[in-house]
């Protein structure tokens, strides 16, 4: 077989895991939430793997068979699956019971997406998101799949009845001078409207703002989380 043939087969290999994401996932939600850089890294990526995957099956000169040159190619994005992997651990410490998020697991190189149902006051009620990132940033996280550091969320309460929530949050900011509550809508599958005190912080500091909220008298069950594949900020 030729080089040529071996290189389309061995990237068509390195393109499999995309495929697969798209297939699998909610392709029209996964577009929504991405911004142009977003989506130029996530092209790159593509490219990328296609090389990748096309290089390997080059290098074996000898091998003739069509499907082994095309499992050959999707082989090689494996080792950098697995590097990037270890590079973004999962980053959401345990959470209360009731504040469930169910989250669609990393394939391959592909970072998951949720759909967040738009809150029915959009003036009032926030959505959980990215920090604001600047195109440099948008680039690196569509073509490595990895979100920035102040992605930890300080939640003080949970409501199915967004009602409750803003009376919570009203009365959190009016007793406590020190702190301003937000109600952010429900994240995924999760129903519940999150009460939030702290928003687009890092591990350190929302952890830091938890223990003083509640030395302060705020609920004692409050905790900091962050989200997989949250969507970037509009």
């Amino acid at each position: 077989m030729d080089a040529k043939a071996r290189i389309v087969l061995g990237g068509l290999g390195g393109l499999a895991p995309i495929i697969l994401f798209l297939i699998n996932l909610d392709f029209e939600h996964y577009v929504a939430d991405a911004t142009v850089w977003q989506t130029v890294g996530y092209v790159v990526r593509g490219v990328l793997l296609f090389l990748l995957g096309g290089f390997v099956a080059y290098l074996h000169e000898t091998e003739k068979t069509r499907i082994t040159l095309f499992l050959v190619g999707v082989s090689a994005p494996s080792l950098i699956a697995g590097y990037l992997s270890t590079a973004n651990p999962n980053l959401t410490p345990a959470a209360p019971s009731h504040t469930p998020s169910k989250e669609h697991a990393l394939l391959f190189l592909i970072p998951s997406a949720h759909a967040q149902t738009p809150p029915a006051t959009p003036d009032q009620i926030k959505r959980f998101t990215l920090p604001p990132q600047g195109i440099g940033s948008q680039v690196l996280q569509g073509l490595l799949g990895k979100q920035p550091g102040n992605v930890w969320f300080v939640i003080i309460g949970s409501h199915l009845d967004v009602n409750d929530a803003k009376k919570q949050a009203q009365a959190i900011s009016h007793r406590f001078k020190d702190y301003h509550a937000d109600v952010y809508a429900p994240y995924g599958d999760n129903p519940y409207y999150a009460v939030v005190i702290g928003a687009h912080l890092t591990q350190d500091e929302a952890k830091a703002l938890r223990d003083k909220a509640v030395r302060d008298g705020l609920p004692k069950d409050s905790y900091y989380k962050t989200f997989r594949g949250l969507p970037s900020a509009p």
